[in-house]
């Protein structure tokens, strides 16, 4: 019988799509775009389009520091996730 982690995987993929889950993934413990670049091997449009994807869903929250943007994620997805 599968993990509920992994049946939980399963289903954000299903409804995010694997490269948006995979993005939800990196930025849940909070990080940079470029972390999110680096951990994903994508590019920085490519990984700013998904964290702004995910932040218009209300499923990521992002803090402007100086030059960079921490993403994390939401309260909500949180709570989804416990």
């Amino acid at each position: 019988m599968p993990s509920s982690a992994a049946a939980g995987k399963r289903s954000l993929e299903a409804l995010l799509g694997r490269a948006r889950a995979a993005a939800l993934e990196v930025i849940a413990g909070g990080r940079t775009t470029t972390e999110l670049t680096r951990r994903l091997g994508i590019s920085a449009a490519s990984a700013s389009a998904h964290a702004s994807v995910l932040r218009d869903a209300g499923l990521a929250v992002a803090q402007r520091h100086r030059n960079s943007v921490l993403h994390t994620a939401s309260a909500l997805v949180v709570e989804l996730l416990a």
